[in-house]
């Protein structure tokens, strides 16, 4: 599994014509199959919370690259969970998922493809990858079991959607040349601020 930081200038998503550019800044860090030697690696490197803005970890099983394009996850999706401010937050939930993905408690067969933690200026993300969005049941029983792993609630300010790629979606519409059905993934939006605030 390699566990690869990366820096992107603006902090958007590359379009597919960029994913050259966007691989060629990936860099790995190392590969460890075993717990001890994840530890290893996650007590060298600085918590989340510490990068740089526009900055990201990545952990994704050997051989899927962090990236739509990847033929893992060109046909999935990805639980975001947002948050901001809360630096301890961030670290507490990365550390969370990354050791349940190593320890194989976060295990829904080969449904999982990585996570990825990323510091933005506004809001912070943690992703978990899918390799697929068509079993509605298997995707949301993944967002539940994320959200009861890291112990989050409604107090702490935390988002979590489910997304696909816009590769995939705009291959869907072409297919069916018609508007997409509306959603049937589990959507949550746990917010401190007042509603005069959301937008």
């Amino acid at each position: 599994m390699p566990f690869t930081p990366q820096t992107a200038s603006d902090g958007s998503y590359p379009a597919p014509a960029d994913s050259g550019t966007y691989e060629a800044g990936l860099t790995t860090v190392g590969e460890f199959d075993t717990v001890e030697s994840y530890c290893r690696y996650f007590n060298w490197l600085k918590p989340p919370s510490k990068l740089e803005r526009n900055s990201n970890y990545h952990l994704f099983k050997s051989g899927i690259k962090p990236m739509w394009e990847d033929e893992a996850n060109a046909n999935g999706g990805k639980w975001v969970l947002t948050m901001k401010n809360n630096p301890a937050l961030l670290d507490q939930c990365w550390q969370w998922l990354t050791m349940a993905l190593v320890g194989e408690e976060l295990d829904e067969g080969d449904e999982i493809c990585g996570a990825v933690v990323s510091l933005r200026s506004k809001v912070d993300r943690i992703q978990l990858w899918t390799r697929s969005k068509e079993d509605v049941e298997k995707v949301n029983g993944i967002g539940r079991k994320l959200v009861k792993l890291l112990d989050v609630s409604e107090a702490d300010g935390i988002g979590l959607e489910f997304q696909v790629s816009i590769l995939s979606l705009c291959a869907l519409l072409r297919l069916e040349r018609k508007a997409p059905k509306p959603s049937l993934f589990l959507f949550f939006l746990l917010l401190k601020y007042t509603p005069s605030l959301v937008v």
